[in-house]
């Protein structure tokens, strides 16, 4: 479950329904309301260019489900967007540890066994 599904429950719905119910166009807007809050939450680890290509990438991938009869351009817009927005998750991921660890003792950790 994306951890934006526990902030906002009502769109980690709204694009289940409506890809079970065939609206791709309207999974896909409700999955870039998700986007809008990570970068909302996490914009500053992005530069001015990495988020002009990402917004590149959605607006593609955008196009590609438009014309859904081209599943091969869908593919290789999302694998793009996936590419494109790999760095600044691992960076998200990251400041996530960060804060998680932060002023803690590793000996206080509790480790699975």
């Amino acid at each position: 479950i994306a951890s934006c599904a526990n902030v906002a429950p009502r769109i980690a719905v709204d694009i289940y329904e409506k890809f079970v119910a065939g609206d791709m166009k309207g999974a896909l807007d409700a999955q870039f309301a998700f986007s809008a809050l990570r970068i909302a939450a996490d914009g500053d680890l992005l530069s001015a260019d990495e988020r002009a290509e990402i917004d590149r990438h959605c607006a593609a991938l955008t196009d590609a489900i438009a014309r859904a009869q081209d599943t091969v351009a869908v593919y290789h817009a999302t694998e793009a967007l996936a590419s494109a927005t790999e760095t600044f998750a691992a960076r998200r991921m990251n400041r996530s540890i960060r804060n998680a660890l932060a002023g803690k003792n590793i000996d206080e950790l509790e480790l699975p066994k």
